[in-house]
């Protein structure tokens, strides 16, 4: 099955939502289905 988790910020930003995406998404590849993680941007200071 194909899934999408979409949020508003991903790595490098870390916060609670970010792991819970990373992981979800770890687990249903684990279990042979094919996800993808759509975010935005984040804020980061270079």
């Amino acid at each position: 099955m194909k899934i999408a988790i979409i949020g508003e910020n991903y790595y490098p930003t870390v916060a609670g939502i970010q792991e819970h995406m990373y992981n979800q998404a770890k687990c249903l590849r684990e279990e042979g289905h094919e996800a993808c993680i759509i975010t935005g941007m984040p804020e980061v200071d270079r």
